[in-house]
């Protein structure tokens, strides 16, 4: 069995949001303390430590699970992971999702984070979950109850990340997520489309496939 991690931490509480769960249940108190406690965060440190940069990281018990790898050893001794875009993506998404407040600093400060370092290929095998990670954060309400403002949710970029296959398909030449595989790419493409559009910017189709290496 795995050990407890941020993305499937966050997978069950958006299920269990949508089932109906009463958001006072204890389990999403839970929840959250689990979530903060795979942020890069300590309250004032936000942009001054180079750990506590207010991004996510998957997991502190699996060193391989956290795919933007260690940032170094602080001044208590702690193995500290560098922070990554779809993990601070989910780590947010979460933190609202369990009832902590917009305002709240460790989601501003993940907020702050990702308005830092808006590329998606940070972690090159995740650049099609990021993508979508993050049009899931610009459902939700942000600060004053506004909801997250479009313009930080797309940034420069396109919606997706790499142009489309010739057969109408995506994939990421970088395989260690599964996002070579054309079902899981695809997917993740188009639901990212429609979450960020409204349904109003389908994927826009290139002339020529991705180059695969081999």
């Amino acid at each position: 069995m795995q050990e407890p991690n941020l993305s499937a931490t966050v997978l069950a509480v958006a299920g269990l949001r949508q089932a109906g769960v009463d958001g006072d249940d204890p389990l999403f108190a839970e929840a959250a303390r689990f979530i903060s406690s795979c942020q890069n965060f300590r309250a004032g440190c936000d942009g001054v430590s180079r750990f506590d940069d207010g991004g996510f990281f998957q997991m502190a018990a699996d060193v391989s699970r956290n795919k933007a790898g260690v940032a170094g050893i602080d001044r208590e001794g702690r193995r500290r992971f560098r922070s990554y875009f779809s993990a601070t993506a989910d780590g947010v998404r979460g933190l609202l999702l369990c009832g902590v407040r917009p305002e709240d600093p460790r989601v501003a400060a993940g907020l702050r984070w990702m308005a830092r370092n808006p590329a998606l290929d940070d972690v090159p095998d995740l650049l099609f979950y990021a993508g979508y990670a993050r049009s899931r954060v610009a459902e939700l309400p942000g600060p004053a109850g506004a909801r997250i403002d479009p313009g930080f949710q797309c940034g420069s970029e396109r919606l997706v990340p790499l142009p489309q296959n010739r057969d109408g398909s995506y994939s990421n030449p970088a395989g260690e997520m599964r996002e070579n595989e054309a079902l899981v790419a695809t997917s993740l493409a188009v639901m990212t489309c429609r979450r960020n559009s409204g349904n109003q910017n389908q994927p826009q189709r290139s002339n020529q496939s991705v180059r695969r290496d081999g």
